[in-house]
Parts: structure tokens; sequence; C-alpha cells
């Protein structure tokens, strides 16, 4: 072994020497070896460069995955990059910290943000307030709570120019999540010499109000306001809305009654839900989607709407519109399942249930089960009928414990259940024969062996005794 390796090391130093020799006996091959140099040179900036047109164009449609909500397919382009990429790293995380803050995962937020590498005055403005209002969302349970006030001086600072309220949100953000309630604007009535100065702050001070429930305190300072606020659009929404979250109906209705906004439409729906007028709010909704065809506050209310009223394709198309913070594409393919269901539309109804058991991996919930079970007793297909009721059946739901008895009884259950003439003519029916029974019933006729009044005395005479 050892002759081997010896005899190995010097056929590499052979071979390095010939290759020395032959360089010093051919004097012109030093150009040649430095356009080998060049040629390699250009095709590593070609991919260089091509590697930087992928990377941008990854990153590109990122960013209009994040605008456009999806943040599924934001995270799969990122991916591509990685997030130990040299120089987009700090973009990559930004991205990433913003996807996660869509999802309401606020710690999965902080930690993409929290590296010091980003806190360099180029990459540090772009994120702060990313970083700011994730640990405002954490709490005091977070270890870097106390990083709150720092933090917020510091981006307060850096971003100033970009504001035109004065950070308005931002300040009063902080002080909600530092428990500093009576620093909010409103408390004390000197406050108002700055809050209604114009019809931007008024509006800035109301939502604030709002988002922090105190409503009253709205209803409670309205006389301050000045006279041309009432003419403004924005206000008397909110206004509206305050009387109506305080459950003054009438008073909401004569602040909306003549608006024709999609905020308006959402409030005037919602006063109409709280009476159960469906299709009265439903209307509504529907009108507020016309002014505004992607207003979550109008989908998310009339999407059930359709069901209650039965408007099957009305749902479908409102589906496909619901993008909201709690969006669930399981969830929501199985409630566009039921409406095609509805829609007679077995076919897509079943492809949308096959989808769903491959994605949930064989654990569907009893309600997908159901509408498997439904779906191949329309289609006809009773290996996919007999597995799933057999699986409903286990879920202890009667109605496919019956089917799957009946799947032992008729070859063909599925076209006996459609069949719509009768099964025998000459069998008759239970309620034709008890309308039969009732004209031949005679009542019975009772013969008297003893009377009654016999019986009685004979007890009266036996307690007598008794008695004596």
């Amino acid at each position: 072994m050892r002759t081997l390796i010896v005899i190995f090391c010097l056929a590499v130093v052979s071979s390095a020497n010939g290759f020395q020799i032959d360089l010093s006996e051919r004097g012109s091959s030093t150009g040649t070896l430095s356009a080998d140099d060049s040629s390699l040179q250009e095709r590593d900036q070609q991919e260089e460069s091509s590697k930087r047109a992928s990377d941008l164009r990854d990153l590109r449609l990122a960013k209009y995955a994040l605008l456009a909500g999806d943040t599924a397919k934001a995270e799969r382009y990122i991916e591509r990059l990685g997030s130990d990429h040299p120089r987009l790293s700090h973009i990559v995380d930004r991205y990433l910290a913003l996807s996660a803050f869509m999802q309401n995962d606020y710690l999965k937020t902080y930690n993409n943000l929290k590296s010091e590498r980003l806190n360099l005055i180029s990459s540090y403005e772009e994120i702060c307030l990313l970083r700011l209002l994730s640990l405002f969302a954490l709490g005091k349970n977070h270890p870097d709570y106390n990083k709150i006030a720092p933090e917020y001086d510091n981006c307060r600072v850096i971003t100033n120019k970009y504001t035109n309220t004065e950070h308005f949100w931002l300040t009063n953000m902080k002080n909600i999540a530092t428990g500093d309630i009576a620093k909010l604007p409103g408390s004390k009535l000197t406050d108002f010499t700055s809050i209604l100065v114009s019809d931007d702050t008024t509006r800035l001070w109301m939502k604030l109000a709002l988002y922090s429930n105190r409503e009253k305190l709205i209803l409670k300072n309205i006389g301050l306001l000045p006279e041309e606020s009432y003419r403004n659009i924005g206000i008397r929404e909110l206004l509206g809305m305050a009387y109506y979250r305080d459950g003054n109906l009438e008073r909401a209705k004569e602040f909306l009654e003549d608006l024709n906004t999609p905020n308006a439409d959402n409030i005037r729906g919602d006063m109409a839900l709280t009476k159960r007028e469906w299709e009265l709010a439903y209307g509504h909704f529907r009108l507020a989607l016309k002014r505004k065809d992607d207003s979550l506050n109008a989908l998310e209310r009339a999407i059930p709407l359709t069901w209650l009223l039965e408007q099957w394709q009305d749902g479908l198309d409102l589906i496909s519109r619901y993008v909201g913070e709690d969006y669930d594409p399981i969830k929501l393919l199985a409630l566009e399942t039921s409406l095609r269901i509805r829609l007679g539309q077995y076919d897509k109804a079943d492809g949308n249930l096959r989808y769903l058991t491959s994605k949930l991996l064989g654990s569907a919930p009893l309600d997908i089960q159901l509408m498997k079970s439904f779906v191949s007793l329309m289609r006809g297909d009773l290996k996919q009928l007999k597995e799933s009721s057999a699986i409903a059946c286990k879920s202890f739901d009667g109605l496919n414990c019956w089917i799957a008895d009946q799947l032992l009884v008729w070859d063909d259950l599925s076209k006996t259940s459609k069949r719509t003439d009768e099964v025998n003519a000459s069998i008759k029916s239970v309620d034709f024969m008890m309308s039969e029974a009732k004209n031949d019933i005679t009542p019975l006729t009772e013969k008297v062996l003893i009377d009654q009044r016999d019986i009685e005395e004979l007890d009266s005479r036996e307690i007598k005794l008794q008695l004596q």
C-alpha cells in the first residue's frame, strides 16, 4: 500500500514537472492562456448576469404576490432566493416578515427583523415600523417588550419625512401597547383644541376612538363639532357607526340615510342584520360591493346570506373575490363545493372533494364525508358511496348508516333513489289503508256480566266489615 502511494505521488510530481517544461518550450502559449481566461471570465459574467436577472424576477414576483395577498406564493418565490443571499438578504428578510405579518404571525415577523444587519440606516427606515408593530402585538410577555420606547424614538425620527400626521397612529398604538390609555387624545377637554382644527384631524380622532371601543366619548363630545363637520361624508359615516355601536339605530340611520358610500351601505346592512331582515341586509351588502367590489366587510357578511337566501350562484361569485385575513383555501373550497352541490354541479363538486381529501391526507372531517356520500349517490359511483357512507356511519351519522345498509339490499341504490315511478302499483299506501279502515270500524259491544254498582256495593260492605 505504501508503495502505491509513493508511486502515485511521483506520478503527480512528474506530470506537474512535465507541464512546467511544456510551458517553457512554448513561447507563444502565454497569449493563448490569456484569451482562454478572458473567455472564462466572460462566461462567468454571463452566468452571474443571468442569475441576477433570475433573482430580480423572483423578487419582483414575490412583491406582486404580497400585494395580491397571496403569501404562500410569495414565500415560494422568496425560497428560491435563499435567506443567505449575499446582496438581497435584507430584502428577503423584509418580505418574509411582511408575509408573516399578513398571516398574523407576529413572533415570526419580529424574528425576521431583529437582526443587527437591518439596523443600518438604509435598511432600518424600511423595517422599523413593521418591527414596532410586531412588538406592539406581542405585548408584555415578550422579552424584548422593553425595547418599544427606544425603538419608537429611533423609528419616529428616521421616518418623520414620510408622515403628514406627525405619526398620529404610531404614537397612539404605542400608548395602547404600553397601557398609557390616559395619553390618548380626547381624554381631556383641552385636547379638542388640536383635534377639531380640521376635518382630517377630527376623522383621525374618531377612528381612534372607535378602534379603542370608546364610541361613547364621541357621542359625549358631539356638541363640540363645528357646523361644517356635519357636511363631511367621512365624519357622518363615523358618527353613524358610533351611534350604531351604542345601540341607537334610529339616530345612526339619520346620519347615514342619504350617503351613497360603501361604508354607509355596510352599516345599514349591519343594522338590518340586527333586526333579522336578511333580504334587506343582503341588498345593502350587494350595493356596497357594487360601489367597491373588494369590500371585505360586505363580502364577509354577504357570503353567509347567500346560503340563507338560497342564492347559490351569487355565493360562488362572492367566494371567488374573498381574500381576507381569515383566508383558508381549504374551508373556502369546501364552501364552494357545498354551493355547487346545491346547483347540481356534481362532477365539479366531485373534483373538489377529491382534491380536499388528498390535501387533508385522508383525515377529512365529517362534513366532507357527508358531501362525498351525497355526490357519489348522485353520480352513481357505488364504490365511492360504499366507502364514504361507511366512514360517515362510523362517525355516528344515522342517514349514512341507513345508506350503507341499503347498499346490501339494492343492486344499484343510485338508480333506485332516482326512480319516479311507483315501485309496485298494486300495493296500497299505508295512509289509504288507514282511511279505508276507518269506514269499516264498528264499535265493540260490551256484554255486561256484573253490574258495576253491585261491585261498588260489595266493596263498601267489605270496608264496613273491616272497620268493625
